[in-house]
C-alpha cells in the first residue's frame, strides 16, 4: 500500500509538474505573440507616420508652387498694367505734341482731337475690363490655395 501511495503521489507530482510546464510554455507563447503584435503595431504606426509626412511634404510643395505661380501671375499682370499705363501716357504725349504742331484754326486737327479722345476712352475702358479680369483670377487662385491649405491642416491634425 505504501508503494501504491508513493506511486500515486509520484504520478500526481509528475502531472502537476507537466501542467505547470505546459502553463509556463503557454505563457511564454502568449508573451511572444504579444511581443510580435506590438512590433507589428509599431511598424504600422511608423509607416502611417511616414505616409502622413510624405503627404504633408507634397502638400507643402504644392502650396509653395501655387504661391509662386500666384505671385508670378500677379507680377506679370502688374507689369502689363504698368506697360499699358506707360503706353497710354506716351500716346497722350504724342497726341498733345500733334495738337500743338497742327495749326489752331484747322478743321482737321479738331476732328483728329475728337477721334483721339474717343480712342483714349475706348482704351481706358479696355484697361478697366482687364483689371476686372485680373481681380477674378486672383480670387480664383485664392480659393484654390485656401482649399489646399485646409486639406493640409486636415491631414496635419490626424
Amino acid at each position: 500500500m505504501r508503494e501504491e501511495e508513493l506511486s500515486n503521489l509520484q504520478m500526481r507530482l509528475a502531472n502537476k509538474i507537466r501542467a505547470e510546464k505546459e502553463a509556463r510554455s503557454e505563457m511564454e507563447r502568449l508573451r511572444q505573440e504579444l511581443y510580435l503584435e506590438e512590433q507589428e503595431e509599431t511598424a504600422r504606426v511608423m509607416e502611417k507616420a511616414e505616409i502622413e509626412t510624405k503627404i504633408r511634404q507634397r502638400l507643402e510643395l504644392r502650396q509653395a508652387h501655387m504661391e509662386q505661380m500666384y505671385y508670378k501671375t500677379a507680377r506679370n499682370e502688374a507689369e502689363k498694367q504698368e506697360e499699358e499705363v506707360f503706353r497710354q501716357q506716351m500716346l497722350a504725349k504724342f497726341a498733345h505734341d500733334d495738337e500743338v504742331e497742327l495749326p489752331q484754326g484747322c478743321e482737321m486737327s479738331e476732328k483728329m482731337w475728337k477721334i483721339s479722345k474717343i480712342v483714349k476712352i475706348v482704351k481706358n475702358a479696355k484697361i478697366l475690363k482687364k483689371s476686372e479680369n485680373f481681380k477674378k483670377k486672383v480670387f480664383q487662385n485664392f480659393n484654390f490655395f485656401k482649399f489646399h491649405f485646409e486639406l493640409f491642416i486636415y491631414f496635419k491634425s490626424k
